[in-house]
């Protein structure tokens, strides 16, 4: 089974993305904010991170340059994800 990290802060995208990933057999951790996902990678390793581009205290951005900077962070899988704007 993967384990697979969801960095997003909308609770609607968190059940829906979560129910998805479930279907295909993956364990989902959540996190509300990059912050949050990354404190959460360095305790579980996921091999696989789908990050929302915008959220609060951290952002999908600063995220992904601070996870690909950790040691064995450059190999992690990143999707970045970003609601439609109009």
């Amino acid at each position: 089974m993967m384990r697979v990290l969801l960095a997003e802060d909308d609770r609607v995208q968190q059940v829906l993305l979560c129910a998805h990933l479930e279907a295909c057999g993956c364990e989902v951790d959540v996190a509300e904010d990059g912050q949050e996902a990354l404190d959460l990678w360095r305790q579980e390793h996921h091999r696989l991170v789908i990050s929302d581009c915008r959220m609060p205290r951290m952002d999908g951005y600063a995220f992904a340059r601070a996870l690909r900077a950790e040691p064995g962070g450059a190999e992690v899988k990143l999707v970045g994800i970003s609601p439609d704007t109009e």
